[in-house]
């Protein structure tokens, strides 16, 4: 080996080597700490209910009951299917994947929200009781899906407006692709499926 000759290490140097050191382990975690997204917390008194009974239905008959508002929810044989909608403010057609029993089995729920809690909280509260007791795990995906267009038919329309109907006289049948309705508004159209 040749007789090389090193720089001195004075104090000078000593605590610039230390300084240099502890910035590079301690700016990676300060910057990470700085600029992370910021994230709620999951337990707060406003996202959870006070009291929930989740119990599988038991009646076997068809009658269902859900009724959700600012003092909770209290449903009555609706499938877990239902209550995942309800949580996330999602149509049918938006919800992918699961097993067939969240469609299948039926369930009851009572559930009491905190006094100061209001409608817009009940949802929330709903995803965090659904994380609980049945383990749910969600995220938002984009999809591609194909798109129907309602057109109108050679020869034209063939509708004509109603007179003399009352609340809940509509009909509307969708099938083999048709679309048939009579009293029906257009308003209800789009929300029909």
């Amino acid at each position: 080996m040749a007789n090389r000759k090193g720089l001195e290490l004075t104090r000078a140097r000593k605590l610039l080597l230390t300084g240099a050191g502890i910035a590079a382990v301690a700016g990676p975690i300060a910057l990470g700490l700085v600029c992370s997204p910021p994230t709620r917390a999951q337990t707060s008194s406003a996202q959870a209910f006070e009291v929930a009974s989740v119990k599988p239905t038991k009646s076997g008959t068809r009658e269902f009951y859900f009724r959700a508002r600012n003092h909770g929810i209290d449903a009555t044989n609706i499938p877990l299917e239902t209550f995942i909608l309800r949580a996330y403010n999602l149509k049918s057609v938006q919800l992918a994947g699961g097993p067939d029993w969240i469609r299948n089995e039926h369930y009851d729920i009572v559930a009491k929200a905190p006094s100061n809690s209001s409608n817009d909280d009940v949802p929330r509260m709903l995803q965090a009781l659904l994380a609980d007791r049945f383990k749910l795990i969600a995220h938002r995906d984009t999809r591609v899906l194909p798109v129907l267009a309602l057109v109108v038919a050679r020869g034209g329309p063939k509708f004509g407006v109603v007179k003399e109907t009352r609340p809940g006289d509509g009909d509307l049948r969708i099938g083999r692709g048709r679309l048939t309705g009579q009293a029906v508004t257009c308003r209800s159209l789009p929300t029909c499926w």
